[in-house]
Formats: structure tokens, C-alpha cells, sequence
């Protein structure tokens, strides 16, 4: 019997939500996440973790959008611990994801980076036709810095703007 481990998701992203986001995993537990410590996903993990550049970025997203914490729900492809980026992890994970997406009532999802957006073709064919997908890049410093060469942005603060832009634009 497999033994997943799962984290919560934190008291302040209580709902009602507008937007989803999925990200490809809440972690390693080795590399000391946030979401090992805290027990919760969620984007203000980087109190507990100061070096968690992915919250702290998602955080900065949803201030600049205007969308408080309570509508906002974190998610991962891979929604457990140690989860690895199959197609049947990914499939699986859909599964789990389209389920809280449609008892929720969410219009919007956001899918954060490749593994992430990946996942669509099992996740999108689980939801309601109405429902909104995009592709973001991934809100790491490193899925920042590749989001900035791709658009051909001088520096990463002009990459982080645009990405908070990309990011209100697609909670619209």
C-alpha cells in the first residue's frame, strides 16, 4: 500500500476562490521546502522559509493583481510528497485536482511551468467546458530568468513585472 504524504492547504487560502494554480509538486522534502515545514501549500511559506523564491514570487503576483489570499488555491500536479512527473502521477493527480477545481466552482486555472502544463491534457478534459486554462511560466527565480530570455526582457525586475502582469491578466 503506497503511503503518499500530503500537504493541507493553508488556513489563509480559505475561499471563495477565483483562481487555481498548479505547480508540478509541493517539494523535496530533502531540499527543505516550505511546504515540508509548514505541513501546507501556500504562498506565504517563505516566512517560514526565507530562500522560498517560488511563494514569495506567487506572493508578489497576487498583490500586484489585487487578489487577496483567500481567493487563491494552491495546487500541484504532483499533489503529493515525492511525487514523480509521470503520465500516470500526472494523470492521477488530475484526478484529485479536477475534483477540487469543480466543488469549488473555479473558472480559472493557471498552469505553472512545463510539468504543470503538462499535466493539462489530464486535467482539462476532467472540467467543465467553461473553465479557463493558461500557461505561466514557473515562478522560481530560474523559471523567471527562462520566462525573461524567452520574451527577450533586459533584466529579471522587468521579467518579474512582466510576469505579474501576464499573472493579473490571466486571473481577469
Amino acid at each position: 500500500m503506497n503511503q503518499r504524504r500530503y500537504p493541507i492547504i493553508a488556513p489563509y487560502h480559505s475561499g471563495p476562490y477565483r483562481v487555481a494554480a498548479v505547480l508540478r509538486d509541493p517539494g523535496r522534502p530533502e531540499a527543505g521546502c516550505g511546504a515540508e515545514i509548514t505541513g501546507e501549500i501556500g504562498v506565504l511559506n517563505y516566512r517560514v522559509k526565507p530562500n522560498d523564491q517560488t511563494a514569495k514570487n506567487c506572493h508578489a503576483a497576487l498583490l500586484a493583481a489585487g487578489l487577496p489570499l483567500t481567493a487563491y488555491l494552491p495546487m500541484n500536479a504532483i499533489p503529493w510528497y515525492d511525487g514523480i512527473a509521470t503520465a500516470e502521477g500526472l494523470a492521477e493527480g488530475a484526478v484529485m485536482n479536477a475534483e477540487l477545481i469543480s466543488t469549488h466552482r473555479i473558472k480559472r486555472v493557471l498552469l505553472f511551468g512545463n510539468e504543470a502544463q503538462r499535466s493539462e491534457k489530464y486535467l482539462a478534459p476532467l472540467l467543465d467546458q467553461d473553465v479557463k486554462i493558461a500557461h505561466m511560466p514557473h515562478p522560481s527565480t530560474r523559471g523567471i530568468q527562462g520566462f525573461r530570455r524567452r520574451e527577450g526582457l533586459p533584466d529579471f525586475a522587468s521579467a518579474k513585472r512582466a510576469f505579474n502582469e501576464r499573472f493579473a491578466q490571466a486571473v481577469l
